[in-house]
């Protein structure tokens, strides 16, 4: 019946009520808890929010009214859909280019509606920085960052903000203190070629490269760079890729994990700073946190045969992998794949980045807590851009659908604090071992999203201290019971019954079209 995943995936929802029936061997009714902080500052957010789309949705009413069918189209662009609670989402990215001046030559009704829609958009961004302070110096640090961005969404020159998120300016724009150095040398970012000096760009474009201080047709340059030694390098601002099957490859993935990067420090500032930080931040003088002072190396091979060649004498099962992160090499390796699934490359992307964002050797998770280090790193595989929105966590997502299949149909679940109990090496000798995947990825989505991410910042604390641990024991990590609150045994019932709630919601939803063209692809070998 099980043989396909889409059958399984539709089949999980088919006999929905008979396997909620069943749910009761795991779990009785959890008692209710809410953080109340956290919920009132929700509840702030959502009065301001709600008030802003009613005061312009009234302005577009007059607009509309009055023939000035521009500003009404401006107001409908502003009035994004509402965030799905199931998946953490960031706005799209804000301009690069500071606001300029509303012309005063515009003729006077249409001057007057683009000055009184900027008002309202920086007098509501005012008001959510001030809830975004109050939040972050009452420990809700996701909170803090979520209203940010929707600052930021609304006033993109709020300095403020922007400081706090890593910006600052330069010749009308804001940049990364990164990108403002390169363009002071005259360089520019091509999606095709990387950093590249502006003077450079039209010899690339008519198929021209420079290697080893001299110019060479494209072609030919392709035939040094078969070597490996001889690679392209691309260097951004986080990583340097190390590529020998082409520049406009190597190009792509050093941009998708720039932006990758980008996302994790500014979605969980509580991966990097400590909560003492985070509340400094919000001071006058001081900037946002980066990570690792050297770039992160990455290694994408030509195609898996040389891929698989290369590491298999170091790493017998290579072979079984689509990528692979060592903290010994501080090094991630990939090949090319024209199926060009990226959900490998943000899994270890994960790895490397909270491994290499904190200075000094170390092993993470040896003797507890494994499972949290695989968990977030499957989840983060569902990370998306979608017309420039980011989204993660999309509960459609094959991690998840595993994690309530596991749960709902095969009645699998290893309690909390067993699976907490577990340090690499036993974690991955347990036979369930693809079962044991799929339940981290399911508790991380948990811990993340559960009750609007009540659990959020203590399971981003919680994971901030794995990484920073360095006793052999790991005694000194919070655990999770304690960040939360609540016992092992409650939060094994939580689960169960957040795992409900969603299996309940989707049996009402179709299977997303992105989701069946994945099921539809080759296996990939990933579990």
């Amino acid at each position: 019946m099980w043989n396909s995943p889409l059958a399984r995936r539709a089949g999980c929802v088919a006999i929905l009520l008979f396997a909620l029936c069943t749910a009761s061997e795991f779990a009785s009714v959890a008692s209710a808890q809410t953080d109340r902080g956290l919920e009132l500052y929700r509840r702030k957010f959502t009065e301001q929010r709600d008030a802003f789309r009613r005061q312009l949705e009234d302005y577009a009413a007059q607009l509309e009214a009055s023939g000035h069918d521009d500003g009404v189209r401006a107001i409908r662009e502003l009035l994004a859909p509402a965030d799905n609670p199931n998946e953490l989402q960031v706005l799209p990215n804000p301009p690069r280019v500071m606001q300029a001046e509303i012309p005063a030559g515009l003729p006077e009704a249409e001057r007057a509606w683009r000055l009184r829609l900027r008002f309202l958009r920086q007098q509501q961004a005012v008001a959510l920085y001030d809830l975004s302070r109050t939040a972050m110096q009452s420990d809700h640090a996701s909170l803090a960052y979520e209203l940010l961005h929707e600052v930021i969404h609304l006033d993109s020159d709020h300095a403020a903000a922007r400081r706090l998120l890593g910006y600052v300016t330069w010749e009308g724009e804001w940049l990364t203190p990164f990108e403002k150095t390169k363009r002071q040398k005259k360089e520019l970012w091509d999606d095709r070629f990387g950093w590249i000096p502006e003077s450079e760009l039209p010899r690339y474009e008519q198929g021209q490269r420079k290697f080893r201080n001299r110019w060479i047709d494209a072609a030919q340059e392709a035939q040094f760079r078969r070597a490996f030694d001889n690679a392209w390098e691309i260097r951004t601002e986080h990583f340097l890729v190390k590529t020998n099957h082409s520049l406009e490859r190597g190009a792509e993935v050093a941009r998708k994990l720039e932006e990758f990067h980008q996302f994790i420090l500014r979605a969980f500032p509580g991966l990097f700073n400590s909560r003492e930080q985070m509340r400094k931040l919000y001071s006058a003088t001081a900037t946002q946190a980066t990570l690792a002072k050297n770039a992160m190396t990455v290694h994408v091979y030509r195609d898996r045969n040389e891929y698989v060649s290369t590491l298999q004498s170091r790493i017998p099962i290579i072979a079984r992998t689509n990528g692979l992160y060592l903290q010994k090499d501080r090094v991630s390796y990939f090949f090319h794949d024209d199926q060009n699934d990226d959900s490998t490359l943000y899994h270890e992307a994960t790895h490397q980045i909270l491994f290499e964002g904190r200075a000094g050797r170390r092993d993470i998770a040896q003797a507890k807590h494994f499972w949290v280090v695989e968990g977030l790193a499957c989840y983060m595989e569902s990370f998306r851009i979608d017309d420039g929105r980011v989204s993660l966590g999309d509960p459609w997502f094959i991690r998840f659908d595993n994690a309530r299949s596991r749960l709902i149909l095969d009645k699998y679940y290893r309690p909390l604090d067993l699976f907490s109990s577990w340090g690499a090496t036993a974690f991955q000798q347990q036979p369930e071992l693809p079962l044991n995947y799929s339940q981290a990825s399911g508790l991380t989505h948990f811990f993340l999203h559960a009750e609007q991410g009540k659990y959020r910042d203590a399971f981003i604390e919680h994971v901030a201290g794995i990484y920073t641990s360095r006793a052999n024991d790991d005694g000194d990590v919070p655990t999770l019971d304690r960040l939360t609150g609540r016992g092992y045994g409650e939060l094994d019932k939580d689960y169960v019954l957040y795992i409900q709630r969603q299996a309940r919601e989707l049996a009402n939803q179709p299977i997303p079209d992105y989701i069946r063209r994945e099921l539809d692809a080759p296996s990939r070998g990933r579990e």
